[in-house]
């Protein structure tokens, strides 16, 4: 917690990929525009992974939806595009 409210931060795994990128963007609601996670290094080769975090200040208390794309169109992302990834969390503190 700090002064304003409380921050989450965020961690997840990005894969290389056939074509690695780091332009990995975070939405946590349907109508809110997506956002570059803060820190998304660049996978090294396509075998390799890489932490990507982002810290995050909730507007409200609430249910939100955690959602992932990579923003470059010459990446496949089937599992994202799928949302296999989204995950749904619970807000109670701010």
């Amino acid at each position: 917690m700090v002064a304003g409210g409380v921050i989450y931060r965020l961690v997840g795994v990005l894969w290389g990929g056939s074509r690695p990128s780091n332009a990995l963007q975070i939405r946590f609601k349907t109508n809110q525009p997506w956002t570059p996670v803060d820190d998304c290094p660049m996978p090294v080769s396509p075998t390799n992974w890489t932490l990507w975090s982002h810290l995050w200040r909730p507007e409200a208390p609430g249910r939100y939806e955690i959602v992932l794309r990579v923003n470059d169109p010459a990446v496949r992302t089937r599992r994202l595009d799928l949302f296999f990834y989204t995950r749904q969390v619970t807000v109670d503190e701010v």
